[in-house]
């Protein structure tokens, strides 16, 4: 049984540092190849949040010491390097979105648009 509790503290970790990296490359193939690209990026903020949630959820629950706060447990160190690439995964892709769109809006003003 306690394998099964580490198993599942490995897999929430692992998912939750590299699942929005994966995430990032799939919502953006996706959305070149759509009709309305718009709403793909836009779900893929949600998306990603929700995944490093449940993630870090399941990293607190499979914690043994659960008679303490979950401030108090240590997991911060295992986190940590989750949010951050969860964090600079929403910079770097919507900073990308942003700038795809402004350098579509120089093309169409050079064209004479």
């Amino acid at each position: 049984m306690i394998a099964l509790w580490i198993a599942l503290g490995i897999c929430a970790w692992v998912s939750a540092t590299f699942f929005p990296l994966y995430l990032s490359v799939v919502f953006w193939r996706r959305a070149a190849v759509a009709k309305s690209p718009g709403l793909i990026h836009l779900l893929f903020g949600p998306t990603v949040l929700a995944v490093g949630w449940v993630s870090a959820f399941l990293l607190t629950l499979t914690d043994g010491d659960q008679d303490r706060p979950p401030d108090e447990r240590g997991l911060g160190i295992l986190l940590l390097p989750a949010m951050l690439i969860i964090v600079g995964t929403l910079i770097f892709y919507y900073g990308s979105v942003a700038a795809r769109a402004l350098r579509r809006i120089d093309r169409s003003k050079a064209k004479g648009g």
